[in-house]
């Protein structure tokens, strides 16, 4: 069956857990059955039935991905006083999208450390490898961890769970000082 113009059933703010479809006039093909008993009262018929459909999104669709990595904060980075830090890696993204990515640090408190700037990167959807490097500038004391921000942009193609990001040769340096008492 055909369900036109459901483009935009998804638009507002965020993705559905579950879409109900009612299937209005349903009808049973005609096909031969054996050994039917007869004269008997037979519970009525019931089913549900599971699809999965790949989720494509247009050019004006976007997915907002954040994820906090945190609990990092030690004797040892109270004395360490970050100016700044860069990640690099090479990622090989088999999602047909391409996916911006952004780091922000946090304190102790779980808070953003203001006046630090981040240049994120894109991710072109590639079976390539492809080298990235997102750095930060900015005075970072206190640092308990980080906010990854990824957002995905549509392109229209469909995007299914079998699509895998991988990321090798994952590197982080940094720049400042750590002061300590002999």
């Amino acid at each position: 069956m055909k369900f036109e113009g459901l483009g935009d059933i998804l638009s507002g703010n965020g993705v559905p857990d579950k879409i109900y479809v009612d299937v209005l006039n349903p009808r049973l093909p005609v096909q031969e059955e054996e050994n039917l008993a007869l004269g008997q009262n037979l519970a009525p018929v019931e089913g549900s039935f599971m699809f999965f459909a790949p989720l494509a999104l247009d050019e004006k669709s976007k997915v907002i991905y954040s994820e906090t990595l945190d609990g990092w904060y030690d004797e040892t980075l109270e004395k360490l006083e970050i100016r700044k830090a860069a990640v690099s890696a090479n990622i090989t993204s088999e999602v047909p999208a391409n996916i911006t990515l952004a780091i922000k640090p946090i304190n102790v408190k779980g808070e953003e450390i203001s006046d630090v700037e981040c240049e994120p990167v894109t991710i072109a959807a590639s079976s390539e490898p492809q080298p990235i490097k997102i750095s930060l500038n900015g005075k970072i004391r206190d640092l308990d961890g980080i906010i990854i921000n990824a957002t995905l942009s549509g392109n229209g193609e469909a995007m299914s769970p079998a699509d895998n990001i991988t990321m090798d040769n994952f590197k982080v340096t940094v720049s400042g000082e750590y002061i300590d008492e002999l």
